[in-house]
């Protein structure tokens, strides 16, 4: 579990750069492409002498993917040579932040969180002819858009910066779909254990699908809004052509909310399942409690009496006195057991 250490931060002026993310051992690493509709190649970028020079031509379009936004220096050298605002290279190293988005004219800053292949805040910069993408791991999420770049496969090559943008963040919210068909399978799993049976492990289980069904439901909820924004922006950095495949990412969004909240429907009816599977428990047992205590209330109370020291009690004096009790006690008993079971109480 991502150990949080926002803390640092107290105190600090804004946009000062704090890492509060994992800690991590190897070093960051920067590449990039450039491409047209006609061709693509991958340039060779040295981190230690950041050097990068964006085309002027319009129909070319940089992509610069960033690996380990824990390397301070590397990220304050890419906002020096963007000239990106100072709170935008803070919310970068800043890995616990809210998905958003935040539209600077020049540029748009995007914020989002990927669930797989693992659990890491993706930050996003698109600008006129570029994309910056920050990971905080190495992780194959972009290489199915890095593939269809040098390939030429699809639209990605025709449709500019904004298009790749789009691919980036569909790539993003779909990351969310492995985790929402593995979270599916557990609730259904749980379905069929709260009704057979009551035990820890479900109660255990569905504690555990609360606080990942909690972190989605983070990630996802504020996709919506932030689609929106990117669709409304005076910008011009995403076209009319490209701003309808922002819908694409849109429905997706939706339909992750939906399933969101239909989780936490599930995992609701599945607590009070377990509750009523437990207070009907409760009630079988004290069911079984009560028609016990009911059935050795006379037997208790014939041996109060006959257990009274009295003087002159003939029933004492009697020979047969001893079996006759016995034989009264039991038939009692047997009677009132009878008399529930024709009452459906046992």
């Amino acid at each position: 579990m991502l150990k949080i250490r926002a803390s640092k931060k107290a105190g600090l002026p804004p946009g000062t750069m704090v890492y509060v993310g994992k800690e991590q051992a190897g070093e960051a690493a920067v590449s990039m492409i450039q491409y047209s509709e006609q061709e693509a190649e991958e340039v060779s970028v040295d981190v230690r002498n950041l050097q990068i020079t964006v085309p002027e031509n319009k129909d070319r379009v940089t992509w610069i993917q960033v690996t380990g936004v824990h390397d301070l220096a590397l990220v304050e050298n890419l906002g020096r040579i963007f000239q990106l605002h100072p709170l935008v290279t803070e919310d970068i190293v800043h890995t616990l932040q809210r998905p958003k988005v935040e539209d600077y004219g020049d540029y748009i800053f995007v914020t989002l969180r990927a669930m797989h292949p693992q659990d890491e805040q993706i930050c996003l910069i698109l600008g006129p002819g570029y994309v910056i993408s920050f990971q905080e791991n190495p992780s194959p999420l972009f290489d199915s858009a890095r593939e269809r770049i040098l390939r030429g496969k699809g639209r990605i090559r025709r449709l500019g910066a904004g298009y790749l943008c789009y691919a980036l963040m569909d790539m993003v919210v779909d990351s969310h779909y492995h985790v929402m068909e593995r979270i599916n399978e557990q609730l259904e799993a749980l379905q069929e254990s709260a009704l057979e049976d009551y035990d820890e492990e479900t109660i255990h289980g569905v504690h555990a699908l609360k606080g990942e069904v909690f972190r989605l439901r983070k990630s996802v909820w504020p996709l919506r809004e932030m689609i929106g924004r990117i669709q409304r922006s005076d910008s011009g950095l995403v076209s009319r052509e490209v701003s309808v495949f922002f819908r694409d990412v849109l429905d997706h969004a939706a339909q992750l909310t939906d399933t969101v909240e239909n989780f936490r429907e599930m995992l609701a009816s599945i607590q009070d399942t377990q509750l009523s599977s437990l207070s009907n428990k409760m009630n079988d047992v004290m069911r079984v409690l009560t028609v016990i205590a009911t059935i050795f209330i006379p037997m208790t109370f014939l041996a109060g009496v006959y257990g009274m020291n009295f003087k002159y009690m003939p029933e004492l004096e009697w020979r047969a006195a001893y079996p006759v009790f016995w034989i009264i006690v039991i038939i009692m008993g047997l009677g009132m057991v009878w008399w529930f079971k024709k009452k459906k109480w046992l």
